[in-house]
């Protein structure tokens, strides 16, 4: 695939296959995304003068996928940046706001396309994210820890593979456990936790994440924190 810069007439290869957001979890919504994926292919692989565009429909569109991939506080800053450029358009000549669109189309396409190839934070909620700290919590399952929450300081999923690090604590917050840290495989359809990674004092914690990674070399790397 070939993303067309319209401002730059720039040509970018891409890689082909985008996947329908996991949580898109009922027909209707799969069907929805399935059409939106379509067009967004249109857009990218469109070339010609930006004229020749429904350059407010594209932005639309792919504001509309960005935003659903962000989490919560993500969104929101979004949102935020949105209303500035829409302000921003507003103070152009209206010759010049079309190819000000255009150019703004292919920001948000590019952040999209970073967000979809890199490992990918499951917004709160979704169906994908539960999966993983159902499986996640399956693991952790002790009989002297009851009624455990997890605070999730990272969690990066892409295709099939999920690293994930948790902080444990009481349900109503007043005791706090050592901090984990775990890869997790999806396996067909269910999400498998896999290995947990050495939290005892004095663990050469290079040496761990090396063997791990040896141990799963299929596992992406972008999951893995830096």
């Amino acid at each position: 695939m070939v993303f067309y810069n319209v401002i730059t007439h720039h040509a970018t290869v891409l890689s082909p296959e985008f996947s329908i957001p996991a949580d898109a979890d009922d027909a209707v919504a799969r069907a929805e995304s399935a059409k939106e994926m379509a067009q967004f292919r249109k857009i990218v692989e469109a070339k010609g003068p930006f004229e020749q565009r429904s350059t407010e429909r594209d932005l639309n569109l792919i504001y509309n996928l960005l935003k659903r991939g962000l989490n919560s506080e993500d969104q929101q800053k979004l949102v935020a940046e949105e209303k500035d450029w829409l302000t921003t358009r507003e103070k152009k000549a209206e010759l010049d706001r079309e190819a000000f669109t255009a150019e703004r189309v292919d920001v948000l396409a590019e952040r999209w396309l970073r967000l979809t190839a890199a490992g990918d934070t499951p917004p709160a909620g979704s169906a994908e994210r539960t999966a993983i700290l159902q499986a996640t919590h399956e693991a952790f399952d002790t009989p002297e820890l009851k009624n455990v929450v997890f605070v999730v300081p990272y969690l990066k999923v892409d295709n099939g593979w999920a690293w994930i690090q948790i902080n444990p604590q009481s349900a109503d917050g007043t005791q706090h456990y050592e901090s984990q840290s775990g890869l997790l495989q999806k396996r067909a359809t269910k999400w498998t936790f896999l290995e947990w990674m050495p939290s005892e004092e004095g663990t050469d914690f290079e040496k761990s994440f090396k063997d791990l990674r040896a141990k799963y070399p299929s596992a992406p790397a972008d999951i893995f924190p830096e």
